[in-house]
């Protein structure tokens, strides 16, 4: 952080899966706009951040990398009873193609959107119907 600032600045997100509202750290609370319970994805994942710190003629700098999340290490589809579901900010207004589709390329309800990558769709019966 630069000399003479204070420790305020934040991202903002909103409709989010977040692991506590008031970070630990800095006391800051990301409100009552975002979720603090389990997504419930079909099985959860480990994601593992490497840090190296680094010093240059700046002073010092910290690189930061996140290991890559690899299908074989967690389904990230969600459930059906998941709080994720239908609980995404509409996109309709946003005319970006792209939105009305998620990860899988499955389609989106794009104006009751679930949270995150994934639109949740019912497993396929016998007989190929929904």
């Amino acid at each position: 952080m630069p000399p003479g600032e204070n420790n305020t600045r934040h991202l903002t997100p909103v409709k989010c899966f977040l692991s506590q509202e008031v970070d630990p750290n800095t006391g800051y609370d990301y409100g009552v706009n975002n979720f603090y319970v389990d997504p419930l994805v079909v099985d959860s994942y480990l994601n593992i951040l490497e840090t190296t710190a680094i010093i240059d003629e700046g002073g010092n700098n910290i690189a930061v990398r996140y290991t890559p999340l690899l299908p074989a290490q967690g389904n990230y589809h969600i459930q059906a009873a998941s709080p994720a579901r239908d609980n995404g900010q509409s996109v309709v207004s946003y005319g970006f193609a792209p939105l009305s589709f998620d990860f899988d390329g499955q389609t989106r309800n794009i104006s009751m959107p679930d949270v995150g990558a994934d639109e949740y769709h019912a497993p396929a019966v016998a007989g190929g119907t929904r």
